[in-house]
């Protein structure tokens, strides 16, 4: 019997890639702080896709904020865990 993946891929559908890299970035390293700055930098992409990637992950809630970022201080996020359904 073939495992469920433990993120819903159809909610990866129509997501860009830096998107998708962002996700499996968080996934691999686990829960943590995540500034748009550092993701970008571990990431060789612009702060603003870093963060529009972040954005469109919490949307979709593949992303699980834990805490909010603020001012300088990057967020808390977590990779969200499937609801069974």
């Amino acid at each position: 019997m073939p495992r469920r993946p433990l993120y819903q891929p159809e909610k990866f559908q129509g997501l860009p890639c830096s998107a998708r890299l962002v996700w499996f970035h968080i996934w691999a390293l686990g829960e943590g702080e995540y500034s748009a700055r550092k993701l970008a930098e571990d990431l060789e992409m612009s702060p603003s896709m870093a963060a529009h990637a972040l954005r469109l992950l919490v949307q979709r809630e593949l992303l699980q904020v834990v805490r909010p970022p603020s001012g300088s201080r990057g967020g808390v996020y977590r990779v969200a865990t499937r609801r069974s359904s």
